[in-house]
């Protein structure tokens, strides 16, 4: 399975993602939620996975529109979804 390479990335995702409107509210709620209640190196590791998903070429857009229940109108909306990931993970 393509998640199997990146499982705590995965766990994050599936976790906060799909409900985010109802339960967060926004990306940004959502990682800082997260981050509260994540060990350091938990949350180091889901920077390392995310930064190795963001370095595939073609990144694999369908796999993360999944895991995280959103449309993504290009490979560039969903490359940025992540960059803005991971600049809230690492604040």
């Amino acid at each position: 399975m393509f998640w199997d390479a990146f499982p705590v990335l995965d766990q994050f995702l599936s976790a906060y993602f799909p409900e985010l409107d109802a339960t967060f509210g926004t990306d940004a709620a959502a990682t800082a939620a997260y981050r509260e209640v994540t060990e350091q190196a938990t949350l180091a590791q889901t920077i390392v996975e995310l930064e190795r998903l963001a370095a595939l070429q073609p990144l694999p857009v369908k796999e993360l529109a999944r895991a995280t229940n959103r449309y993504f109108a290009s490979e560039l909306a969903a490359r940025e979804f992540l960059a803005n990931l991971r600049r809230l993970l690492c604040t």
